[in-house]
């Protein structure tokens, strides 16, 4: 049994998103649509369960709520513009999560291009991520954002489905009990859109869990740019978050912090402000007391200082 939760906002792609959705999957089912405050008009399409967030907080938070909504244990969560093959992707989902309720998983993505959704032709197969620490300097990237990353994505486009540092993409999968109550809910506290895969990941690996790369293949489209507007400061708030949700030494952490080239004192502080509001010193207790491993067996395992982006 599967519980499919779907965030959107102002998406013209739901309707067929969920229209593959009844058309491919072989098991019992629920289907979840999160509205993260769509400002425009979105057509909901039949055969869902439509839950109304009227404030934008962001995918994580949307997919939270979802997450919590669901009835069954098995969850897949993905993004509102994919397609699937007519195979039988939704039963060798379930029985790998229903053995497996410690891992964490992503799908082989393959990337559609903006605006086509064939599944034929799709430009590239990606198999999760890498994080590594990096300062990048792009001037040329309009809002400037890879130059403030801690912790940056890179993605796998060599190594076979199987564990992997981090996940990937638009469609994540795990045990709805797992994610409540070991994780702790990772994606509540998080903010905005995008730049969320560490956050769930690095947690999952330190109580234990294992990242994992199912050898299940979804077409996942690939914007050119987003239809709405990223604030810069709540993807700050995110890699910070996760920076002292994770690493204990305060010596690290801040090395690690000065990483990102700040903007300026108006869009840090909005960051500094979501990270005080947040519950981040009582989760990095949690895990730094009750984790099975430690950031550094993460760093070990994962981090190869060798990888460039």
């Amino acid at each position: 049994m599967l519980s499919v939760v779907v965030p959107y906002r102002n998406e013209a792609l739901l309707a067929f998103t969920v229209q593959r959705l009844h058309e491919t999957i072989r098991v019992p089912y629920e289907i979840i649509t999160v509205d993260d405050g769509s400002d425009q008009p979105v057509e909901i399409p039949a055969g869902v369960k439509n839950i109304r967030i009227d404030e934008s907080n962001g995918v994580d938070f949307a997919r939270h709520i979802g997450i919590e909504a669901a009835q069954y244990d098995t969850v897949l969560v993905i993004d509102a513009h994919m397609n699937f093959w007519d195979d039988d992707w939704s039963e060798r989902l379930v029985d790998y999560s229903v053995n497996n309720p410690t891992h964490v998983g992503c799908v082989i993505t393959l990337g559609l291009e903006s605006g086509r959704m064939e599944m034929e032709g799709a430009r590239g197969r990606y198999f999760g991520a890498h994080i590594i620490p990096a300062e990048i300097t792009d001037e040329s990237n309009v809002h400037y954002v890879f130059a403030r990353r801690i912790l940056v994505d890179k993605w796998n486009t060599v190594c076979q489905p199987g564990e992997v540092g981090s996940v990937l993409g638009g469609a994540y999968f795990m045990s709805r009990r797992w994610y409540l109550e070991t994780l702790l809910s990772p994606w509540e506290e998080l903010r905005g859109w995008g730049y969320s895969e560490a956050n769930i990941s690095i947690p999952n690996f330190l109580m234990g869990g294992k990242n994992v790369c199912l050898d299940v293949e979804m077409g996942h489209m690939f914007r050119h740019a987003s239809p709405f507007p990223t604030h810069i400061h709540k993807v700050l708030f995110n890699e910070l978050y996760l920076a002292h949700v994770v690493i204990p030494d305060p010596a690290e952490r801040n090395e690690l912090i000065g990483r990102l080239a700040l903007p300026d004192d108006a869009v840090a502080q909005g960051a500094w402000e979501l990270l005080e509001q947040s519950v981040h010193r009582w989760y990095g207790r949690y895990l730094v007391e009750k984790g099975k491993r430690t950031w550094e067996d993460y760093k070990d395992e994962w981090m190869d200082s060798s990888r460039t982006y």
